[in-house]
């Protein structure tokens, strides 16, 4: 039984057999071997497939190299870009302060006046008291009760110093009080600081005609300032009642921006005469 069931089986392999070395003797009208030929024919569309498989691999990867690279160069160049903006500022800065100094320096030419620059190395402001401390360079000396002035206008005096170091009390300031004049028109008054960016002129009669835009400057009768030293420009005229009008002035001074001041190293009763 077992012979009657292998006899197919083995019939149909010697014929396969038969078969595929006759068609490994059989050739394709172009030459080739037939079971080459069949083989190529049924693996070629795998081979294909394989292929475009690979090159796809190959591109991801390549594509890969290339962001990394492009991640890489992109951090350079933003580190780059950080350090030229940085150096811009620095730049900036300095070209800044150098504007600034030149002003300052300026000062002694516009007025016959001696004295040195400091700078400011810290600011204190609240409703109480304001004020700025200073840095004195080596070679000179601050006293107390100094005037203290910026390019555009009067600061202050100093308050407290000690040997490098010195404290300006800012005009702005309550219970702070200076002689003022407009010498355009000749009206004179008394300043008195409000705690805000702000100062009151009083004293000035109704009689005299005090308009907007109107600049007031240190008379010198106080003897603490010397004269001319701008100190602000008229923002109110409060008529009022009574002989006095009040009038409210801004300071020309940007005192949360001040970098450097100039120290008035003398107080004579001369003041300061600009010049011509």
């Amino acid at each position: 039984m077992i012979k009657r069931l292998n006899t197919p089986i083995l019939f149909f392999i010697l014929l396969f057999l038969n078969l595929f070395l006759i068609a490994l003797q059989t050739k394709t009208s172009s030459g080739e071997n037939v079971v080459k030929y069949i083989f190529f024919k049924m693996t070629s569309p795998l081979i294909s497939e394989t292929a475009l498989i690979k090159n796809y691999i190959i591109e991801i990867s390549e594509n890969f190299r290339d962001k990394k690279t492009l991640i890489k160069e992109n951090k350079k160049l933003k580190r780059e870009v950080f350090k030229l903006k940085t150096n811009n500022l620095i730049c900036s800065r300095i070209k800044l302060k150098n504007a600034i100094l030149k002003k300052m320096l300026n000062l002694e030419s516009l007025y016959d006046f001696n004295g040195f620059i400091c700078e400011v190395i810290s600011k204190k402001f609240d409703v109480f008291s304001s004020s700025i401390t200073i840095y004195c360079p080596k070679g000179k000396r601050l006293k107390e009760e100094l005037p203290v002035i910026s390019y555009n206008g009067l600061v202050g005096y100093i308050i407290h110093k000690n040997r490098s170091c010195g404290e300006v009390e800012l005009i702005t300031n309550s219970g702070v009080a200076l002689s003022v004049i407009n010498e355009e028109k000749g009206i004179k008054g008394i300043a008195y600081g409000t705690g805000k960016n702000l100062l009151n002129v009083n004293y000035i009669p109704q009689n005299k005609k005090v308009e907007k835009n109107d600049i007031f400057v240190t008379s010198g009768d106080d003897k603490m300032y010397p004269k001319g030293i701008p100190v602000g420009i008229v923002v109110r005229v409060n008529k009022g009642e009574g002989i006095f009008q009040r009038v409210d002035i801004t300071p020309f001074v940007n005192f949360p921006n001040l970098e450097y001041v100039y120290i008035l190293s003398k107080n004579e009763e001369s003041n300061l005469n600009e010049k011509n």
